[in-house]
């Protein structure tokens, strides 16, 4: 049987799992890894002459990938020690040094960002070292393009088109800069409407990007760096005005508290947009951080309040039914709320909701006490050898416990017993 060969949506999953794994070791790291995987992705058949000289880093990076999509738990200090392996054998350092390789490894990082915008995992700090490494990447180009010959002053059509692509490319970069001024303008006031602008900027650098006018490597890294610090601005704005306002239950909740405790920390008058109380239908309002960490606290007191109802609600009618276990099992089922064994959320258990679940494990204590008394004497009778002592044992199970399966079928055995003896 032949082994599973993981399909390229795994290979990129697990790429983004290795680069999770090597953020601390900083921006240029992550970057010549990046860089190893984003060609490792590409099919044999499709990929630049450029990247052959880097095959043998490309070979042992791409065994990585392939053993992370398979499932292989790598411990880090291992992973660190061989992608550092895949680099030096790659000879990174020398092949960006010419223009040809540092054009293709451009290109290609940019598609590569499409990874580090997706992912769910630390995307924050990937985030900004896909930033880092865009920049150090264009740094290096400038650093490397004086000793590069100009091109020949004579060729006009070359001179008409650069300057007409520089115009286009200035077009965009000054329209994004005028979103962006506007936006960082009516934040304090109209944070929502700033991310609109945020959103267009972006959307207008993306588009610039893309277009068929846009050539010119130094110009189009200059749009793209742009673009990335105007996306860091957009998320860091979603995240303190407008993501909060989306999560409203269970570990969603959590993940807002714990957000807004670490803005407080770090500055308790930061502004951010949330719900002006815990009450359902309430506004969203601009506040400052420390309030509306206390108002999310209250929507999560809110929330396992409704839980903990919900569950001894669950509970009574099995109790009822005389079924204590699936009754205790329903109650019990608050020790999971989301938050409530975190410390990070400094939030304990309502008295009254406390007082809540007691009153109802009582209930369900006695049952089960007399239900457990009941098996253990059920237990004896079968096992005893003397019908009459069976018997007495089996009518003390049923006062203890009426309600136990079988007492029928185990009385009609003991008394087939009883006939059987006196035979």
């Amino acid at each position: 049987m032949s082994e599973d060969i993981p399909s390229l949506a795994r290979k990129q999953t697990a790429l983004v799992e290795i680069l999770n794994n090597i953020v601390e070791r900083g921006a240029q790291f992550v970057m010549y890894a990046s860089a190893l995987g984003a060609i490792a992705l590409i099919p044999s058949a499709n990929a630049p002459m450029e990247f052959i000289a880097a095959n043998l880093g490309v070979n042992l990076l791409s065994g990585i990938i392939e053993r992370v999509a398979r499932g292989e738990k790598i411990p880090k200090s291992k992973l660190k020690q061989e992608i550092e392996t895949a680099i030096q054998a790659s000879k990174l350092d020398e092949l960006l040094k010419k223009e040809d390789f540092s054009r293709a490894l451009a290109q290609l990082l940019r598609n590569q960002d499409k990874i580090f915008f997706t992912t769910k995992s630390n995307e924050y700090e990937l985030r900004r070292l896909s930033e880092q490494m865009t920049e150090l990447l264009h740094l290096q180009r400038v650093q490397q393009s004086s000793s590069f010959p100009n091109a020949p002053s004579g060729n006009i059509t070359h001179f008409y088109v650069l300057s007409q692509t520089n115009t286009f490319i200035e077009d965009a970069k000054n329209k994004v800069r005028e979103l962006w001024s506007r936006a960082e303008l009516i934040e304090k006031y109209y944070p929502l409407r700033a991310i609109d602008l945020y959103r267009e900027a972006l959307n207008v650098a993306n588009a610039a990007i893309a277009s068929e006018n846009a050539t010119g490597a130094s110009a189009l890294d200059e749009l793209y760096i742009l673009r990335t610090q105007v996306q860091r601005r957009y998320n860091e704005t979603r995240e303190r005005h407008e993501i909060p306002l989306s999560k409203r239950t269970g570990d969603e909740l959590v993940s807002v508290v714990v957000y807004f405790s670490d803005l407080a920390e770090q500055d308790p008058t930061t502004p951010v947009t949330y719900f002006s109380s815990a009450e359902d239908g309430a506004r969203a309002v601009e506040m400052e951080v420390s309030r509306a960490l206390e108002v999310a606290k209250q929507r999560l007191l809110s929330f396992w309040r409704d839980k903990v109802h919900e569950y001894a609600g669950h509970a009574r009618p099995l109790l009822v039914a005389h079924r204590p276990r699936e009754a205790m099992a329903a109650l019990t089922r608050y020790e999971s709320l989301p938050g409530l064994h975190d410390e990070r959320i400094g939030l304990s258990l309502p008295q009254s909701l406390q007082i809540v679940i007691q009153g109802v494990s009582e209930q369900i204590q006695i049952e089960l006490e007399s239900l457990k008394s009941a098996e253990r004497k059920v237990q004896l009778a079968r096992l005893e050898k003397n019908p009459t002592q069976a018997k007495r044992l089996l009518d003390a199970a049923k006062e203890d416990y009426p309600y136990l399966p079988d007492l029928q079928r185990l009385d009609e055995d003991i008394q087939s017993m009883n006939r059987s003896d006196i035979k």
